[in-house]
C-alpha cells in the first residue's frame, strides 16, 4: 500500500506544475508574482484608503500623465508647424 501511495504522490507532483499556469508565470517572472502578492496583501489589509496610498497614486498619475500630455502637445505643435 505504501508503494502505491508514493507513486501517486510522485505522479501528482510531476503533473501539477505543467497544468498550473501560475507555476509557469512564477518561474518566468518571480519578482512580478511577489510584487502582485504584496500589492494584494496591502489592499486586503485596508491600505487603499490611507493617506500614503493617495500620495502614491497622485505621484503615479503624474508620472503617467505628464509624459503622455507632453507627447500629445509635441505632436500637435509639429502638425500645426507643418500646416504653415
Amino acid at each position: 500500500m505504501t508503494h502505491a501511495h508514493d507513486g501517486a504522490d510522485e505522479a501528482i507532483y510531476d503533473v501539477a506544475p505543467s497544468t498550473n499556469p501560475l507555476v509557469r508565470v512564477y518561474k518566468d517572472n518571480p519578482y512580478v508574482v511577489v510584487a502582485a502578492a504584496a500589492g494584494a496583501g496591502y489592499l486586503v489589509a485596508g491600505g487603499l484608503l490611507t493617506p500614503f496610498s493617495r500620495r502614491v497614486l497622485k505621484m503615479g498619475m503624474r508620472a503617467v500623465l505628464i509624459p503622455l500630455v507632453v507627447t500629445q502637445v509635441k505632436a500637435m505643435a509639429q502638425q500645426s508647424l507643418s500646416d504653415l
